[in-house]
């Protein structure tokens, strides 16, 4: 039982960590609502955080656990201030300016009708 709880709580947790870092900077990565800088500090922080798997083969590399759970979430505290503080990216500067009287979370249009509105 020990065991089952170490491989959920250590390398587990920390491979699934590593796995959606690494999917959110590839879709952060082809698209420009945030900066390309958070996008590879993503892929860097994922790479280290999946290779925490080899812990379960060998015992050295336990230290990459803690290390991917750092990273992981140094990453989002860190996208999650760029979203809050900064407008950054391509598509915030270009984006068309929301019509007068408009809600500013309708503005792109519905996507569900297939078209502006």
């Amino acid at each position: 039982m020990h065991d089952l709880v170490y491989l959920a709580g250590g390398p587990a947790h920390v491979l699934l960590l590593g796995l959606f870092l690494g999917a959110v900077s590839a879709a952060l990565w082809r698209s420009a609502v945030l900066p390309d800088w958070i996008a590879w500090t993503g892929v860097a922080a994922a790479a280290v955080t999946t290779a925490g798997v080899f812990a379960l083969a060998w015992e050295p590399a336990t230290f990459l656990l803690p290390v991917g759970r750092g990273l992981g979430m140094l990453w989002m505290l860190e996208t999650s201030g760029v979203l809050l503080f900064g407008r950054a990216g391509d598509a915030m500067t270009a984006a068309a300016p929301v019509p007068a009287g408009r809600p500013a979370d309708r503005a792109g249009g519905d996507l569900a009708a297939g078209g502006a509105p």
